[in-house]
């Protein structure tokens, strides 16, 4: 088989540009297909291949760090776990959490910054809910890996 014809069994147009060789300098500027796919060919034959997800750019990434940092305090854990059924009020998640109110504020605006919460105000109180259903994913995963059974 040859080569453009393995790569037009495997959907990839004639036309796109890949790395083949891994001594390449920064091979990743020549990417033209949704996925990179690194074939490894010797004499002819095909030995592997590898498929890559595509990688986010890093902007994207500095993004979710960010948002990862604001995940990364037991405290706001424990606020988002408590949020995630229903809406609560600082002091309620202060008093809940055995902190300071001013204290509770600064982790809430914090998640609320990153797009987790949402704030809805009713007179006097202020309510704090998720507003990300990736929040609630996370929580999911968090629950089965560190559940205490």
């Amino acid at each position: 088989m040859n080569f453009n014809k393995l790569l037009g069994s495997l959907g990839i147009p004639e036309d796109a540009t890949f790395p083949i060789d891994e001594q390449e300098s920064n091979p990743l500027h020549q990417i033209s297909i949704e996925q990179l796919f690194y074939i490894s060919i010797y004499r002819d034959t095909m030995i592997y291949i590898k498929t890559f997800k595509e990688v986010p750019n890093l902007e994207c990434l500095s993004q979710a760090a960010e948002c990862l940092r604001a995940l990364a305090h037991p405290m706001r854990l424990k606020m988002l776990f408590l949020v995630e059924e229903n809406r609560w009020t600082v002091g309620e998640l202060a008093k809940s959490c055995s902190i300071r109110s001013h204290v509770a504020s600064e982790h809430l605006r914090l998640m609320q910054r990153c797009g987790m919460l949402s704030v809805e105000k009713e007179g006097q109180k202020t309510y704090y809910q998720i507003c990300e259903s990736q929040v609630h994913s996370i929580l999911a995963c968090m629950r089965e890996k560190f559940s205490q059974s």
